[in-house]
């Protein structure tokens, strides 16, 4: 058991449950992460939920359709994003969508940037994942928005915030620029800042867009 099961578990919110785990939705995540510290945790920590009020979220691998089912988040994921997302299957979210992947592809664990669909590694090993992770645990989480958001403001539990100006296009990192969003409805966001910046080299000034859909999913 690595040492920051239990520094995790400290940090868990106590206001919302994770269904039990599903044999069946274990089976098919297996096929994706081979690591057993993983699974371990998942069973040590009660099969996800959030961490540091509710600024971490770790999807469960229960049977129950919902915000917080790590299958659902990732059929989500793969239909707005499209091969921005390829070989990569998503076990956590920060506050504002960014998603912890392992990415089949490097046999790595990264961090997905919401807003421009960036890889950035953290670890080859859930361990070291956790390392990283709690070495700076307050911007991996965005724990300190969080906490500014709910001092004035609820939070809905299937809830993340967003940048009313995208960040990747100069948003500000403050309340006056950030609003939260439900689930999924992040992700159509998110990925429809993310898409118009494939191919667009560093540096480069462009106009970003952001349209509702028909389904009127993004506010």
């Amino acid at each position: 058991m690595s040492n920051h099961f239990q520094y995790f578990l400290n940090q868990k919110f106590d206001k919302w449950s994770s269904p039990e785990i599903s044999e069946d939705t274990l089976s098919i995540c297996k096929q994706w992460i081979k690591d057993v510290d993983y699974f371990d945790f998942l069973s040590y920590t009660g099969n996800g939920g959030f961490f540091w009020g509710q600024s971490l979220q770790i999807y469960d691998i229960s049977d129950k359709d919902s915000f917080n089912n790590i299958l659902s988040v990732n059929a989500s994921l793969v239909k707005e994003y499209g091969d921005l997302f390829k070989d990569l299957f998503s076990f956590a979210q920060d506050i504002f969508g960014d998603q912890f992947v392992f990415d089949r592809s490097k046999a790595e664990f990264a961090r997905f940037a919401a807003e421009s669909g960036e890889r950035e590694t953290m670890g080859k090993t859930f361990s070291e994942w956790l390392n990283i992770f709690a070495a700076d645990w307050d911007y991996n989480s965005g724990n300190g928005y969080e906490e500014q958001w709910k001092a004035e403001r609820d939070l809905p539990i299937d809830h993340r915030l967003i940048a009313n100006v995208p960040f990747v296009a100069g948003g500000e990192f403050a309340l006056s620029n950030i609003m939260s969003i439900a689930y999924p409805r992040h992700h159509y966001h998110n990925a429809s800042i993310a898409k118009q910046l494939v191919g667009v080299p560093n540096g480069t000034k462009v106009k970003i867009v952001v349209k509702k859909n028909k389904d009127n999913r993004f506010i």
